[in-house]
């Protein structure tokens, strides 16, 4: 009898375990909400920022500022799907997959985990998701932001004066591992390779001053 009392305390015991680890929080619940919106949406989805690209296949999250392909903040995308491990060069990472409206080309976007990351945060791939791709439209997302800055969004680049939302919708977010916070007055994005470019901002995180800096020497001023 004994021992099937403390049977049952356990079977008991451990279902009461499983019931509340299967409770997901508000945050959770939210979470997922977001992220459905993306991978199973109701409506269209869109580019959330300007994404530069050298091959449709293999496109790092870092946003190179230089390559010669780009998909315009904006543009209508299908199929988004987080998908592991990374479909080229033997990284053992993940990827989102994506479509342009209309083109059956399909294009990854690799997440690589030591510029995601720093001492205080780590993004995860799921952060991706969030910041490269929105149900919001390019009317939405620039909703009261000056001529000038949605003008500069709209060409890819930033100029003295714009504010910290757009440049993170001109040029999307700088890596977490040089830049460990947007409250930083110093962001650091890569022109290539061998190229960082650094933005500033003044007290009302508006842009000052841009200066990149790797091969080929170091230039001041470079904002168009």
């Amino acid at each position: 009898m004994k021992v099937i009392v403390n049977l049952f305390l356990a079977v008991l015991i451990s279902s009461i375990i499983v019931s509340c680890a299967a409770v997901k929080t508000q945050e959770q619940i939210e979470l997922e909400n977001r992220i459905n919106s993306i991978t199973q949406p109701d409506g269209p989805v869109y580019l959330a920022h300007n994404l530069w690209y050298e091959h449709q296949q293999f496109i790092e999250a870092i946003n190179f500022k230089s390559l010669p392909g780009k998909i315009p903040i904006g543009t209508e995308v299908m199929n988004v799907q987080i998908n592991n491990p990374s479909p080229q060069k033997n990284i053992f990472t993940q990827y989102i997959s994506f479509y342009l409206k209309d083109d059956d080309t399909p294009y990854h976007l690799v997440f690589i985990n030591k510029y995601q990351r720093n001492e205080d945060e780590v993004l995860t791939i799921q952060d991706l998701l969030l910041r490269t791709f929105t149900p919001q439209t390019f009317e939405e997302l620039t909703e009261g932001l000056k001529e000038m800055e949605i003008e500069c969004i709209r060409r890819g680049v930033i100029m003295i004066g714009m504010s910290k939302k757009a440049v993170l919708l001109s040029w999307g977010y700088p890596p977490l591992h040089k830049t460990p916070s947007l409250d930083a007055v110093l962001w650091t994005y890569w022109k290539m390779r061998v190229s960082k470019i650094e933005v500033s901002f003044d007290e009302n995180d508006c842009v000052i001053e841009s200066s990149w800096y790797g091969k080929g020497g170091n230039y001041r001023d470079v904002i168009e």
